[in-house]
């Protein structure tokens, strides 16, 4: 089965599970179900070198039931799994597949699907189960220890047209054909600010692409910007301008070596990204507080060093104050709702029950 489709462990009781891929859902599922599985095997693409693969595995988990193992590389009618390198197990009864997703837009048409056609979506990626061997920041989008769970970890569709926009011949590798939408390697674009094509901006808009975020606060922030666009509240610059922004963001990419794949990852730089929308959007939206940026970069520590448990405290200090001045945040926002639309608590008051210490 797919990630997508897991939702809870009792179904894997005393089996051999292969978990492919371990990054955010590899993580979590393979530890879940550890709980009840005989034996859990993670295979990833790379490990930490000191983690120990196959049969030099040192077992983790509550159970010490967990093993890390290399990238599969063939699995038998009869159960049995082959790993690089050789080694090899005689049976697992269950595969999960937490080997990440990809960017797809069906409501647009594909265009220049030809092997031969240079402005088609070209290269492949492999399957999203590699990793670096450590979490990032807790927020569902980030690599941990085996990758998976990341848009550019599957091969990419090919270059797609908006119905009735003349496409823009393609002139050559470095052209950057401002009114073709396409995804290239998981590059949806090209797009200003992530949000808009600069020709049809801003009646067209792609919200949510950005991955390793906290995501319902940027999402936000994207949804007010286009709503405010749509509504003459706020401005965008001109098209050429755009275009420019869009290319110098290419060209930074190259330059530091980034892959293609990686154009919407953002993770320590989501935070510049969420206030220069709020920029845009108007002196009334807030930029980001403090407490945000340190909640991240704490649980995200925290998941590294307790994997097991950090979901679930004891908290320290440092997380006290950013918990305190989270519901200090919503208690502001529903006084300043409250001051706008009076009664609108008063449908629903458990909207703040939890807000106080």
């Amino acid at each position: 089965m797919h990630s997508h489709n897991y939702r809870e462990p009792g179904a894997f009781r005393d089996q051999v599970v292969l978990v492919v891929g371990a990054s955010n859902s590899g993580s979590d599922i393979s530890r879940e179900i550890a709980g009840v599985a005989s034996r859990v095997l993670v295979a990833a693409r790379n490990w930490t070198p000191d983690a120990g693969v196959g049969k030099s595995s040192r077992p983790y988990g509550e159970r010490a039931n967990i093993y890390r193992y290399p990238m599969v590389s063939e699995l038998a009618a009869d159960g049995a799994a082959m790993f690089l390198g050789g080694e090899g197990v005689p049976h697992v009864d269950t595969v999960v597949y937490c080997t990440g997703y990809r960017y797809t837009f069906p409501f647009l048409l594909e265009v220049g699907s030809s092997e031969h056609d240079s402005c088609a979506g070209q290269g492949k990626d492999p399957d999203g189960a590699g990793g670096r061997g450590s979490s990032g920041g807790a927020d569902g989008h980030s690599a941990g220890g085996g990758g998976g769970d990341l848009p550019g970890e599957r091969s990419e569709p090919p270059q797609v047209l908006l119905p009735h926009v003349p496409a823009v011949p393609c002139t050559g590798a470095s052209s950057l054909p401002h009114s073709t939408l396409r995804v290239e390697q998981q590059r949806v674009g090209p797009l200003y600010q992530h949000l808009f094509p600069p020709a049809l901006a801003p009646h067209l808009s792609f919200l949510g692409l950005p991955w390793k975020v906290v995501p319902f606060p940027q999402q936000e922030l994207q949804a007010k910007l286009v709503a405010r666009c749509l509504s003459g509240r706020a401005r965008l610059p001109s098209v050429d301008a755009m275009k420019d922004h869009i290319e110098r963001f290419y060209r930074q990419l190259d330059e530091q070596g980034m892959p293609v794949r990686y154009t919407h990852m953002q993770n320590a730089e989501q935070w510049a990204y969420n206030d220069e929308l709020a920029r845009m959007c108007g002196e009334d939206v807030p930029r980001t507080t403090a407490w945000r940026k340190q909640m991240y970069s704490e649980s995200s520590l925290a998941k590294r060093l307790l994997p097991e448990t950090y979901r679930d405290g004891p908290f320290t200090p440092e997380d006290e104050r950013a918990i305190r001045f989270a519901h200090e945040e919503l208690e502001a926002q529903a006084a300043r709702l409250t001051a706008e639309r009076p009664g609108w608590l008063a449908a629903d008051p458990s909207l703040l029950a939890g807000s106080r210490l």
